[in-house]
């Protein structure tokens, strides 16, 4: 199964009285699979996983093993600042996050599993279970702060 599939190009040849024309005819980008926390936690930290991208929760994803990542700071938000923000599309399908831990007391703002989820951005369809989140101001268990799309979080 291809995880980081953009999208396809097409290309159809016709022959034609002896002249050939080729056509490329670009297909819809398909969304980026993730099925674990590690996949997660790419978005915005790796080229293959942007912050503007398209994105699917192919399963329930139990993330207790963030408790000890970062020297205990745990999950680094996704989209942490307005500069840097999540303007994609991630899609749970009905999936949910279980057990996130996310110690950041002492990042001033924009604090959750998506920090800022800027104009544009939609998250939605997706569970968030026994959370741990701690920061200054601008805290929350699935979105920091939002000017985008949320919804049935």
């Amino acid at each position: 199964m291809l995880k980081k599939q953009r999208g396809t190009i097409s290309i159809v040849a016709l022959i034609a009285g002896g002249l050939l024309c080729v056509f490329c005819v670009p297909t819809l980008a398909q969304p980026i699979e993730i099925d674990s926390i590690e996949e997660l936690q790419k978005i915005g930290n790796d080229p293959g996983y942007p912050l503007s991208g398209d994105y699917i929760l192919t399963q329930d994803i139990d993330a207790s093993v963030t408790k000890t990542w970062d020297d205990g700071a745990g999950f680094a938000p996704i989209g942490p600042e307005s500069t840097d923000s999540f303007i994609g599309h991630f899609d749970g399908q009905g999936h949910a996050i279980v057990n996130v831990h996310i110690n950041r007391p002492y990042k001033s703002f924009n604090v959750g599993l998506f920090g800022y989820v800027g104009a544009g951005g939609i998250v939605e369809n997706l569970g968030i279970e026994d959370i741990h989140v701690s920061g200054r101001s601008v805290v929350g268990g699935g979105v920091g702060f939002n000017k985008g799309t949320l919804n049935n979080l």
